[in-house]
């Protein structure tokens, strides 16, 4: 009994690891990635990867999305999509490994928050309220 709660409790902590080093990793490509790509807008931007063949992307988190930038003025948050079957390089440039995948970067470009599947409003408001407002 001892035995396999041991090892459960082993193997959820390699995932554990493995599940922080991809972050880690995909929020240092994507922020290698932003900094070749000139992203500094001087304002808050969202980078969106979606596919066609992603029903999340387009039925849920595209919507999701719609709605944020209907709140905000352009002035106070920018918009990037990109289409990974369009656009594949763009998206293994960006560390992008799962679908749908929203980047929340600040004013100078750096990312801070990245949110891979399918993110509430809620939780997207929280996360932009800091950049946009300060």
């Amino acid at each position: 009994m001892y035995e396999r709660l041991l090892i459960t409790f082993l193997v959820m902590s390699l995932l554990g690891g493995v599940f922080l080093f991809m972050k880690r990793r995909q929020i240092t490509l994507a922020n290698r990635a932003s900094r070749q790509s000139n992203k500094q807008t001087s304002k808050a931007t969202i980078v969106y990867f979606w596919s066609e063949g992603c029903p999340a992307c387009k039925r849920a988190q595209r919507p999701i999305l719609e709605g944020l930038l209907a709140e905000y003025n352009k002035e106070q948050l920018s918009f990037t999509a990109y289409n990974i079957d369009e656009s594949p390089d763009v998206a293994k440039k960006w560390g992008v490994m799962t679908l749908p995948t929203t980047l929340l970067l600040d004013a100078t470009g750096t990312i801070k928050h990245a949110n891979n599947g399918l993110t509430a409003s809620e939780q997207l408001r929280k996360q932009l309220k800091p950049m946009i407002f300060g």
